[in-house]
């Protein structure tokens, strides 16, 4: 069964509008909700195929909430939270809960809430787990005491929320044989401005960047069809895809 329905969280960022704009000319998404603090823009929220959903703390979301996502029939989420320097957060603690905490509890709650009911509810011989695309970053470590040469604490603290997303994906109900919750990690590199302009291509030849057009258009991919190799992880070459990465030298 397709997925026609997802969650967009963050959907107000520099990233995840650019999901929630590119997602809004897809022909196969009928429905897209949103999950923010913040309102949509006019244009975006009037849109007939959004619909928001506000609360001001991602810690103490309602079930209900949830359980209005899988009565709808959502089938996926997107996150694409965060701000892309740890300077740019009050301290480490508060980058600890946007980073770590918030994408981890709400995964928790629709890996129980969303998740099996989205699978019991397809169709046919081939039905696919509930996908939650994390918006990572390039060099993300898992390895909390591995020593690291530039940028340490930012990709051991995306490394952690990787880890224990792929936990609540490994813990979750298994229906058909499979685990009912699936997660994949988008490590993009520094993303930039949408299109084709000079600066961006030769930003994206010689840096790990990307375009946030390509970040978002491969993230809504992932989060309809899946990766179609089983990766979990998606270093920032393979989001670009063959096309665009045999420019780059060293996004890795």
């Amino acid at each position: 069964m397709p997925v026609t329905k997802i969650l967009i969280v963050g959907a107000n960022g520099f990233v995840g509008l650019e999901v929630l704009t590119l997602a809004l000319k897809n022909p196969y998404l009928t429905q897209i909700y949103t999950l923010s603090r913040q309102l949509l823009p006019n244009n975006l929220s009037s849109h007939k195929k959004v619909t928001q959903l506000l609360h001001p703390d991602f810690n103490t979301i309602p079930p209900a909430l949830y359980e209005t996502l899988r009565d709808s029939g959502v089938q996926a989420c997107i996150w694409a939270v965060g701000k892309p320097n740890l300077k740019q957060y009050k301290n480490l603690d508060e980058a600890r809960e946007v980073l770590i905490q918030l994408p981890v509890k709400v995964a928790e709650d629709l890996a129980k809430v969303c998740a099996v009911p989205a699978m019991e509810a397809q169709g046919g011989k081939f039905i696919h787990p509930f996908r939650f695309v994390f918006v990572s970053s390039w060099g993300a470590e898992r390895d909390s005491n591995r020593s690291l040469w530039v940028w340490g604490e930012s990709r051991k603290i995306k490394g952690a929320a990787e880890k224990a997303l792929v936990d609540i994906m490994e813990a979750s109900e298994i229906v058909d044989s499979k685990r009912s919750f699936e997660v994949t990690c988008l490590r993009a590199g520094t993303v930039l401005r949408r299109g084709k302009d000079l600066g961006t291509v030769i930003a994206m030849g010689t840096t790990p960047s990307i375009a946030v057009d390509l970040l978002a258009r491969r993230a809504i991919g992932v989060a309809l069809d899946g990766e179609v190799d089983g990766k979990r992880i998606l270093e920032n070459a393979e989001i670009m895809g063959p096309d665009w990465a045999d420019i780059n030298i060293i996004n890795g």
